[in-house]
């Protein structure tokens, strides 16, 4: 199950990692996979990802899986753990497009491929970029059929991870699953 999920979200990224940043759902979906003549498939959006591709962004995706393979390899890297290598991959990502930007202007990363936090003016502007959420479908059943659902496959996951995580333990200690679905609950809540 686990690699399934794992397939999945590598085959969602690997368009995303070559510069083909199209949406997949509402209006922003422009490419649809029934347009093809074999009605689409696991690949077709790979393959059309293919004329999208962005130079840059294929170099700082491969510098950045680089530096996350090297960052848990050497030794004294692993050993700073204070900085979690996700951020070290951030901040080379960053330095990487700015050098773009003064040498290799062909390269830069811009537009809809970077993330856009929203600025505010004002303290109140701050807090008006938060809401409250909407309990309005609270009563609705079709809502509690899907969490229910969701903390159903969310539980499964928590007893495989475990499972395979106790199966990995060097010293064959167990984990108390009790323990770890009173977690995934409060999680869920």
């Amino acid at each position: 199950m686990l690699t399934g999920i794992g397939i999945i979200i590598i085959k969602k990224e690997l368009p995303h990692a070559i510069g083909y940043d199209s949406e997949h759902e509402g209006d922003f979906f422009n490419y649809s996979l029934t347009d093809n003549a074999d009605g689409g498939g696991f690949f077709n959006e790979l393959i059309h990802s293919l004329n999208f591709a962005h130079t840059g962004i294929i170099i700082v995706a491969l510098i950045s899986i680089g530096t996350i393979l090297v960052f848990n390899k050497v030794n004294l890297l692993k050993k700073i753990k204070a900085i979690p290598a996700a951020l070290v991959v951030v901040i080379v990502g960053i330095i990487l497009n700015e050098l773009f930007r003064m040498f290799k202007p062909d390269f830069v990363i811009t537009g809809n491929h970077l993330v856009s936090l929203p600025l505010a003016s004002s303290v109140n502007d701050f807090i008006g970029q938060f809401t409250l959420p909407d309990f309005s479908a609270i009563s609705n059943p079709k809502v509690w059929i899907t969490a229910a659902t969701i903390a159903a496959v969310a539980s499964i996951e928590t007893l495989l991870c475990i499972e395979a995580g106790d199966k990995l333990d060097p010293y064959k200690r167990y984990s108390s699953a009790n323990t770890e679905l009173k977690a995934q609950g409060v999680g869920n809540i």
